[in-house]
């Protein structure tokens, strides 16, 4: 295996061209930006004349022999303080149920000196190992065959396409005890792929033992959709953990193949959808403490309720143009319903500080879902929490837009109380209207 270079770019980070002219050319970056393209992940890269830029996705992309991790740059006041960063990363992921670890384990691996992939490859790969060890999954499969004996039940039809000069053969279809089932197909497949972009000795040695035991498991592109199919049986328990963490590559990863190679491979995480959901979690998990009646997520209602052709033909009903999905409504014990949107973003604090889209998405909200009250909470990157009111234009109603933060720069898991209080900060502070 050639040696892979690896350069490690914080979100928002860049990287010029000059720095990797030894194995890139201006072919490379257009053939990888295409690759990004094409499955939809043109947010993970900004491509420029002289650099490329990490916008919103965490991770890892490897093309040809070079493969850049991207870390997120808002869960550490220093950017690259990495044991932090790692550590808060992986505690977002299992508390959002996308990663099941242990906690020592985040403790010690946020510890390593190993790329952020590297770490769950590697608890993929131990975990696999130690299930394989015990016994290889089996289950009966439906075969079908022409042999020299009867073997299960005579598939008539078959028989007489097949057989009609031969005699001495039966076409058969029969139930085989084997190991060339979806469980572990997908593992294969995910092994394989994980191949391609590991960088140590210790996790490719560990994927080829696992793919050796796997030898008479046929190899078959599965995708997510088809992985999260696979119900385990009581008797595969022990796979459960390996088997969520290769739901959880395929989930976030996109490639291109030739066979069983993989020619590019990006395993990557929308650190928007990540925010928004931990978001949501952590205040669901702490409702009572924020005084919290009810939460909801992704709470969606069509924009237009119906639509007329005012010189042909009207159709009732709501139109599908149009549909809006808001990332949290919550209805508070002692008061009204609110709306929060998170927004992985750089806020200043600067009162004025507005995306201009962000604002009216939260006035379509607010109309839509009947309230007064939406807020726009981001990471904070500045000193001290802020949290600015701004009243809308009307002569009407009385509806409010909040901007607000929360800190995610310290340790997570130990600041748990402090992310609670700032949360209790805002709720206070919304009662009070």
């Amino acid at each position: 295996m050639s040696k892979c270079q690896v350069k490690t770019i914080y979100e928002h980070g860049k990287l010029d061209y000059a720095d990797i002219s030894d194995c890139f050319n201006s072919e490379d970056f257009s053939l990888l930006e295409r690759f990004l393209l094409k499955n939809k992940l043109s947010n993970v890269f900004d491509f420029q004349k002289n650099h490329l830029k990490a916008k919103n996705h965490v991770g890892v992309v490897k093309y040809k022999n070079y493969q850049f991790e991207i870390l997120p740059k808002f869960l550490a006041h220093d950017g690259d303080d990495k044991e932090i960063v790692l550590k808060n990363l992986f505690h977002m992921l299992k508390f959002t149920k996308r990663l099941q670890v242990q906690e020592s384990t985040i403790s010690s691996l946020s510890k390593s000196n190993n790329p952020f992939l590297e770490v769950l490859i590697s608890s993929y790969t131990t975990s696999l190992l130690d299930g394989y060890l015990k016994s290889v999954p089996k289950n009966y499969k439906r075969e079908e065959d022409n042999l020299n004996f009867i073997k299960g039940k005579l598939n008539f039809n078959g028989n007489i396409k097949q057989n009609i000069c031969n005699k001495a053969k039966f076409h058969c279809v029969y139930d085989e005890f084997c190991e060339d089932i979806a469980l572990n197909q997908a593992f294969l497949f995910v092994t394989i792929m994980l191949k391609k972009i590991t960088t140590t000795n210790e996790n490719q040695k560990k994927l080829k033992f696992i793919e050796n035991i796997l030898i008479d498991v046929s190899f078959k592109q599965i995708d997510f959709q088809k992985a999260k199919k696979i119900v385990l049986s009581r008797t595969q328990k022990t796979f459960e953990y390996p088997f969520e963490l290769a739901l959880m590559f395929l989930g976030n990863s996109s490639f291109e193949m030739s066979g069983r190679t993989f020619r590019s491979l990006a395993i990557v995480w929308d650190m928007n959808k990540l925010f928004e959901e931990f978001i949501f979690r952590f205040m669901k998990t702490n409702k009572e403490n924020l005084g919290i009646a009810g939460i909801k997520e992704k709470k969606g209602k069509m924009l237009f309720k119906d639509s007329a052709n005012l010189f042909g033909e009207s159709l009732e009903g709501a139109t599908k143009i149009g549909g809006t999905e808001l990332d949290i409504l919550v209805s508070l014990v002692d008061g009204p319903e609110i709306i929060f949107d998170a927004k992985y973003k750089m806020h200043d604090g600067e009162r004025n500080y507005f995306a201009p889209a962000d604002v009216y998405q939260m006035v379509a909200y607010e109309s839509l879902h009947n309230t007064n009250q939406a807020v726009l909470i981001y990471p904070q990157i500045v000193e001290e929490q802020f949290m600015w009111k701004h009243k809308l234009n009307s002569e009407k109603e009385n509806k409010f837009i909040y901007s607000t933060c929360i800190d995610l720069r310290k340790d997570l898991k130990a600041q748990n109380e402090k992310l609670t209080e700032q949360l209790k900060k805002i709720f206070m502070a919304l009662t009070q209207v």
